[in-house]
């Protein structure tokens, strides 16, 4: 089987490919925080990475035909040297270079006072073949994710075609997917493997979550509408659509898929597809199974074969503690005590409950725990670019260094920000729903929703982007200015199921079973006494309608 960085990847590309092998061969190695910035805005950085402190940004070019590199890829990379700051600078190219190039290195070097590598096909050849087989950042199976491991292979040992694993944002479902893949290819060599992606954005990111956990024998692709898999062999990450447009391609091909965000499946494209590939084994994974409709994964996917929730991590403590504060302040609860009755939609209840808060009196409230926590990583989800950015100037005013991260910035922009964020110089970080599915920033230990969620699936995803645990991090402290019912109702949910959790955890980090602070008791008082069916009223739609008694009557 081909690897990921030999002759065919040098010599096939494409030239997406080949940036992203060139991107896992520094993971591989050992090399942190490495980004893939390339692209429309990259200011002649294709990829930044750190080594020993020091930032290196690495201008990449593939060619075919074995044309080699001129002087001009040099002249690029200095000038990507002073927008990132960077200490060391290499042109890597899939062939070799020119005289001309190579000359420019020494001129270029004494000008700039930045030390320049060129590295071409051999020099990557090399570094590849002395690579370990597996990525220094590799890490063994957690017990829960070993387990979940086993209990899969069992089901293909016992003759099952399809399972399903249930496991929360922040406990690692990739790492049980990427077992699950290593040992399929072992015991099944010659064949190929599709994960399939939620979306176009996502496709990169998880072909990078698995690369730390499969041997470097293991190639991996992306197919999307522009992009193709070169070769064959290894592992190919893809979307729904760009599957459905490749079919003929695609049926038969694949020994095993694995379908990521599986919630999505029920839809009537992913089943059609689904049922077209015919794979040997389906697996689909998912933190959120909750659909609006009707539709059941267990229909595709069978009943599920592995679960770990969101709850059962924290009360093992795989998950950062929770000390999560909900602030419900805002509630006009004199209205709740003399008004409420009769049919009311969910609607128009968040309309009559809620008092809208101002942002000075937000941001007020947020200022005061961030001057609580001793080296604060806060992550606030707003409604809109235009709120997140009026939220970022005002705690930019109150001398806070806080940036903005939305579809509105370009790649460049966008990379540095969330580069700044993960390296500390940026500590405050405002967003939207960027964020939701599938960036992991372990070290946030501050999160505040400003935002009405009304989706269950959402809000956990947002809350699991804080719950990661990371180096000197105990706790994640999260304000929640809700503005729906429902949210209530999904803190109830939570402290229920803790409860019922500590029965049998043998580490018990919720002992009362409170992960949810509630402002006082009123809001668990209503529900007791108005909203008995709360799962019923976390599944309803803004126009789904509520009965109330008439509290008036004696």
């Amino acid at each position: 089987m081909p690897g990921f960085l030999g002759i065919e990847r040098l010599t096939l590309g494409p030239w997406q490919a080949f940036e992203r092998a060139f991107q896992r061969l520094l993971i591989h190695a050992g090399w942190s925080d490495v980004m893939l910035v390339g692209g429309t805005g990259d200011a002649g950085g294709d990829v930044i990475a750190n080594r020993n402190g020091q930032t290196w940004v690495m201008q990449i070019k593939f060619r075919s035909r074995g044309v080699q590199i001129g002087s001009n890829a040099v002249d690029e990379v200095v000038v990507a040297t002073g927008r990132y700051n960077a200490q060391f600078a290499v042109v890597v190219c899939n062939t070799g270079f020119r005289k001309d190039a190579i000359d420019r290195v020494d001129s270029a070097s004494r000008n700039s006072g930045i030390t320049i590598y060129l590295w071409d096909n051999n020099y990557l050849l090399t570094a590849y073949k002395a690579l370990a087989e597996y990525a220094h950042e590799r890490n063994d199976p957690r017990p829960y994710q070993e387990e979940a491991i086993d209990a899969i292979k069992a089901s293909i040992l016992y003759g099952s075609e399809r399972g399903l694993l249930l496991m929360a944002t922040g406990l690692g479902k990739t790492r049980v997917a990427a077992g699950l893949i290593e040992q399929w290819l072992t015991d099944h060599p010659g064949e190929e493997v599709l994960v399939l992606a939620p979306s176009l954005a996502l496709v990169p990111q998880l072909e990078r979550e698995l690369w730390p956990y499969l041997p470097k024998s293991v190639a991996t692709h992306i197919l999307t509408g522009s992009e193709k898999p070169s070769f064959e062999g290894g592992v190919t990450i893809a979307t729904e659509q760009s599957m459905l447009n490749a079919s003929p391609y695609a049926h038969g091909r694949f020994g095993l898929v694995v379908v990521d965000e599986a919630h999505h499946a029920p839809a009537e494209g992913y089943r059609r597809l689904l049922l077209e590939l015919d794979p040997g084994f389906l697996l689909g994974m998912t933190a959120t199974p909750w659909r609006s409709d009707e539709r059941k994964l267990e229909d595709i996917f069978g009943q599920p074969t592995a679960t770990v929730s969101i709850v059962e991590g924290m009360q093992l403590g795989y998950l950062a503690k929770v000390d999560y504060r909900m602030m419900i302040d805002d509630i006009d609860w004199e209205w709740v005590s003399s008004q409420l009755q009769g049919f009311i939609s969910i609607k128009e209840l968040n309309r009559k409950l809620f008092i809208p808060e101002r942002d000075e009196a937000t941001v007020e409230k947020i200022r005061a725990h961030l001057n609580d926590l001793e080296n604060p990583r806060a992550l606030i989800f707003c409604r809109s670019i235009t709120h997140a950015e009026r939220i970022r100037n005002r705690l930019q005013a109150d001398g806070f260094v806080a940036k903005a991260l939305h579809s509105r910035l370009d790649r460049f922009e966008a990379a540095k920000t969330l580069r700044e964020f993960r390296n500390g110089d940026v500590p405050i970080l405002v967003a939207i729903d960027m964020l939701n599915e599938g960036i992991d920033i372990p070290d946030v230990n501050l999160i505040a929703f400003l935002r009405v969620t009304h989706s269950r699936r959402i809000f956990l995803q947002q809350l699991g982007r804080g719950l990661r645990l990371s180096e000197g991090k105990d706790t994640v402290r999260v304000l929640d200015f809700v503005s729906d019912i429902r949210r209530i109702a999904e803190g109830i949910r939570l402290n229920e199921e803790a409860k019922a959790v500590a029965v049998t955890a043998d580490e018990v980090t919720y002992q009362a079973g409170e992960v949810v602070k509630f402002e006082g008791d009123k809001s668990v008082n209503f529900f007791k006494e108005y909203l008995a069916d709360i799962a019923e009223l976390e599944e309803g739609s803004d126009d789904s309608r509520l009965r109330f008694p008439d509290t008036r009557r004696g």
